[in-house]
């Protein structure tokens, strides 16, 4: 529904319901930093996470770590699909 806003403050309540995040905000005091580890781990496993903002409001560290726990998460619960030794 994209007739809800919903205030900073309860930026992680609402992820945690999120199919999907886009993110299109301006880069300020603000929002710099804002898509960081606690917001990743906020949002649900099946999210998908779209940056159209400005780079800094995503703490581009937390983001890499959130996409490579997710990858080894999905390998340990499908072991068909973890790379096999050689």
């Amino acid at each position: 529904d994209f007739g809800t806003v919903t205030a900073q403050e309860d930026l992680h309540l609402a992820l945690a319901a999120a199919d999907w995040v886009v993110c299109i905000a301006p880069l300020t005091d603000a929002t710099r930093g804002m898509f960081d580890a606690a917001a990743f781990r906020a949002m649900p496993d099946h999210a998908r996470f779209i940056n159209v903002g400005r780079g800094e409001s995503v703490v581009t560290d937390d983001l890499v770590d959130a996409v490579e726990y997710l990858k080894a998460e999905s390998e340990r619960v499908r072991p068909e699909t973890a790379k096999q030794p050689e």
